[in-house]
């Protein structure tokens, strides 16, 4: 698992931005989207000749991320692939096919990337290039903190149990999130959705005003698991035409229109109800379903995430 794009940055650890930066040349890029001649010459020095800060460098998976900044002092990520170490016992064949194996996943991330960035809610992709011969990502720096970092300062006690309004915003703009991802091709799995890998966005809102507004910038990273569903998968398909079939405005509320979209099946319907025939009368007529007992309400407890 992939730990965050955290908004490390070097005045926050108290010294000079220029300190410690190590000079990372990206050979070989290729730009994440399409150009004409005239802004490709532009395009490459922006991104080609890069300062890593390696105090702010985190590792997970087969990759590490590191902030870097630009000759014009744009804050961007560098991600690095994590090559294997050969064990003494294995041959160059065998290690070859190992290193080849964790190129081809790395990218593969990169292609998953691509696809969905531009989209709200994910880093903007800038391109693909190698570092010091070892692959290497540039993409945007996310000024903001994981969920998972923020949990002591959204919980309402000291278990880190949130409000059930906080969790309910939370799940709501994540479900808002997700749902992009199906825009895109055949859609996309993750496959590694966790506080640790859900940043909230802070560069435009601080972190208060998103929680007194009720809506929260959020920010998906680290595709390094995610995969590309197949372009024959039936359940995809039908799963996206429902969804965008749909008013936005009912998307996201319990009382949805009724239309042949949103009528439930019948495995999730309430238990039939037949009509009991009486001997002296005719018995009143009774609908094949019937809705169950109305539940209560009952006060919601604290979330723990």
């Amino acid at each position: 698992m992939m730990t965050d794009l955290a908004s490390t940055t070097p005045q926050s650890l108290g010294r000079d931005s220029m300190v410690g930066l190590r000079l990372a040349r990206v050979d070989g890029f290729e730009p994440a989207i399409a150009l004409g001649q005239d802004e490709l010459p532009a395009y490459l020095r922006r991104f080609t000749m890069l300062f890593a800060d390696e105090a702010t460098m985190r590792r997970g998976g087969i990759g590490r991320v590191t902030r870097a900044v630009n000759a014009q002092g744009e804050a961007v990520a560098l991600k690095q692939l994590i090559l294997p170490t050969r064990d003494e016992f294995d041959d160059d064949a065998a290690h070859e096919a190992l290193v080849a194996k964790f190129k081809a996943a790395f990218r593969e991330e990169y292609e998953c990337h691509r696809a969905l960035s531009g989209l709200k809610g994910f880093p903007r992709l800038y391109g693909w290039g190698e570092v010091d011969g070892v692959p290497a990502i540039v993409m945007e720096w996310v000024e903001g903190e994981t969920l998972a970092r923020l949990r002591s300062r959204l919980a309402v006690d000291d278990a880190g149990r949130l409000s059930p309004l906080v969790a309910a915003r939370l799940g709501r703009d994540l479900f808002d999130l997700l749902c992009r991802m199906s825009l895109v091709g055949e859609g996309f799995v993750h496959r590694d959705i966790s506080p640790a890998n859900i940043m909230v966005r802070t560069a435009r809102l601080p972190l208060d005003r998103q929680l007194a507004e009720g809506t929260f910038d959020l920010c998906l990273i680290d595709f390094g698991s995610s995969l590309a569903l197949e372009p024959a998968s039936a359940v995809a398909g039908v799963c996206r035409r429902r969804l965008t079939s749909m008013p936005r405005q009912a998307r996201f509320t319990s009382s949805l229109p009724a239309s042949r979209h949103t009528k439930p099946r019948r495995a999730l319907r309430a238990p039939r109800v037949r009509a009991k025939r009486r001997a002296t009368s005719r018995a009143p007529t009774v609908s094949r379903w019937t809705r169950g007992p109305t539940i209560p309400l009952v006060p919601m407890r604290p979330v723990v995430i």
